[in-house]
């Protein structure tokens, strides 16, 4: 702790300009509020600074330095730069690194969930032992950060107590067997964040897992601080694997030949010289800072609103933050459910998620919502190379691309390897899952089955649209009775959705009830989402009303859906396959899906 003000600059060097002196001198200023506040400001300071030509040098040729002052006695340059650095720079020795003072708090456990509460100490703990062993750190120890467990004491406050400047913080949170930890490096001073990772990982094996997040973490903090790592820095300060281009097309994936050339011997040739790694891209800290609180938000419920704003921010700050368009991409996606207004959320859903693949194609494999938005956008054949791509690379979650690859193989009517895939999916949510799950059994006609998963994945909230599975799965069967039930269950959680009209047109003409009104009313809905057209065509055509069917399966082809499989045997389709004016659109699906399953069956 410096307890004396340093000296300032022209006592070693008495030409340094004025203003560059005060520069220098507001910069190491004790109290934060007193320096400058943003990087800008820095800048516009010393560009004011008017330079001599004859003092930009770093130092005056040693006759000069005597004619400069009679006081001043002539001193070695080394000298001068020992004392000016061990001036301004007190935690510098000279030849060696900064020695950076840090602390890692315990984690905050966001549901208080106890079987993993001796986890919030427990990763810390190991953390620091950990980054004990860094040279150019000076880490606190165990017991001097327990006493902050569960506290409310400001971060200042809590880096004046430990004399500290770095601090570790975060929160996990557990959803039945799924685990994720969010972790940031904070500068206190500056109240900046300079590192920030998530972690997600698996309860099957508490110990493993948290070895795994202890290993992340401390390996994203020396890369960031010591230099020392010799993997890519994690988490969204990582550099964009390729150069940021247009939200369209998505890239194309590249894959090696199967075939390699053997080179023809020649003479000896000097190695090429290695071409040093692009430097680190860092963010702009108001964006990230930004993101973090949307993160926070989405993860607990906050006003989706506020979420979406916070999101527009940061993508207008930092255009190139792939992690921002993602969660953007979702909470748009979710919006258009939510609040209403569905076409206008669906387009800025696409283009973000669009935005955020061409930054980073790996957030596919992170985000399984991007692939719906994209899938459900017309672009299945460019999710599932995507998602191909990402499964040989055994750097991602397999989880998420797997949800991708089939899904989009759902769309395209790949229905069995479809199957495997949300099987194989593991790590994701078991409802979402289910649905997907579901959704394929009620299409290959196996109703009981469809009924069986989604009674066994118990949601916890409920899923519209896998209530109107059930109810179709039950109409199909005959059963009033239980298409009945699992409309009132739809009309009670989402009165106005589209699935709860369709349901309800489902169960009247099972009963024999005019459902005129209720198909004018389907006739409105304005949808972009191939299988929500497919599934209204389907209501209209169970109604009787084929003129509409044709219209509504004409779009859900046009808009990307070509589940041909399904199409030739789903009993609600059957009194419009012949429809003269629906076989083109019949035609194109086949044309479509055989492509498709040319590229991805298997």
């Amino acid at each position: 702790m410096r307890l004396r003000p340093p000296k300032p600059p022209t006592v070693h060097v008495p030409t340094i300009p004025p203003g560059l002196e005060n520069a220098i001198m507001k910069a190491l200023e004790k109290d934060p509020e007193d320096r400058f506040q943003t990087a800008m400001d820095l800048g516009r300071a010393l560009a004011a600074v008017w330079v001599p030509l004859d003092t930009q040098t770093s130092f005056p040729p040693v006759a000069d330095q005597a004619r400069s002052t009679s006081e001043t006695p002539l001193r070695p340059k080394t000298e001068i730069v020992k004392d000016l650095a061990d001036e301004l720079f007190p935690d510098l020795e000279m030849g060696g690194e900064v020695r950076h003072r840090l602390a890692v708090l315990p984690f905050r456990n966001v549901r208080k969930d106890e079987s993993v509460e001796f986890l919030t100490f427990a990763i810390a703990d190991s953390v620091i032992t950990e980054l004990s062993s860094e040279q150019t750190l000076v880490v606190r120890p165990s017991a001097a950060v327990e006493q902050f467990r569960d506290s409310t004491v400001d971060q200042l406050e809590i880096s004046r107590k430990l004399d500290v400047d770095l601090l570790v913080t975060g929160s996990f949170l557990k959803q039945g067997n799924a685990f994720q930890l969010n972790a940031q490096l904070v500068d206190v001073a500056g109240n900046e964040i300079v590192w920030r990772q998530r972690v997600n990982g698996s309860c099957d094996d508490l110990f493993a897992l948290q070895d795994h997040i202890v290993e992340q973490v401390a390996e994203g903090i020396r890369a960031t601080l010591c230099g020392s790592s010799t993997t890519p820095m994690p988490g969204f300060l990582a550099a964009t694997p390729n150069p940021p281009g247009p939200p369209t097309p998505m890239p194309a994936v590249q894959t090696p030949h199967a075939s390699v050339s053997t080179p023809v011997a020649a003479a000896a040739t000097p190695p090429a010289t290695p071409v040093p790694p692009p430097p680190q891209r860092e963010y702009d800290s108001v964006a990230v800072s930004l993101l973090d609180q949307a993160t926070e938000e989405s993860d607990h419920g906050g006003d989706r609103k506020q979420t979406i704003e916070r999101l527009e921010r940061a993508v207008a700050l930092e255009p190139d933050l792939a992690a921002a368009w993602t969660l953007l991409a979702t909470n748009y996606h979710v919006a258009g459910q939510e609040l209403g207004g569905g076409g206008a959320y669906t387009e800025k859903a696409r283009h973000a998620a669009e935005r955020a693949i061409a930054l980073a194609p790996e957030q596919l494999g992170r985000t399984p919502r991007i692939a719906r938005i994209l899938v459900e956008g017309g672009r299945a054949e460019d999710i599932a190379r995507a998602a191909s791509a990402l499964l040989a690379d055994p750097a991602y979650s397999a989880g998420a691309a797997r949800f991708a690859l089939g899904y989009a193989c759902r769309f395209g009517g790949l229905l069995d390897r479809a199957l495997r895939e949300f099987r194989a999916a593991t790590g994701e949510h078991k409802e979402r899952v289910a649905h997907q799950i579901a959704t394929i059994y009620l299409q290959k006609q196996l109703y009981p089955d469809a009924l069986r998963v989604l009674e066994e994945a118990n949601a916890s909230r409920v899923r519209v649209s896998s209530v109107f599975v059930a109810a179709v799965a039950w109409a199909l069967m005959g059963n009033t009775a239980g298409a009945k039930d699992a409309v009132a269950e739809l009309s009670k959680a989402a009165p106005s959705s589209v699935y709860t009209l369709m349901g309800q047109v489902l169960v009247g003409r099972l009963e024999g009830r005019n459902v005129s009104p209720l198909l004018g009313w389907l006739s409105e809905i304005d949808t972009s989402n191939g299988e929500v057209h497919c599934a209204l065509a389907q209501v209209h055509a169970f109604a009787g009303d084929t003129q509409a069917a044709v219209g509504r399966f004409k779009s859900a082809v046009t808009a990307g859906y070509f589940n041909y499989p399904y199409f030739q045997t789903d009993p609600l389709l059957a009194s419009i396959r012949n429809v003269q004016d629906a076989k083109s659109a019949f035609e194109s699906s086949r044309l479509r899906h055989e492509q498709f399953g040319r590229e991805f069956g298997r």
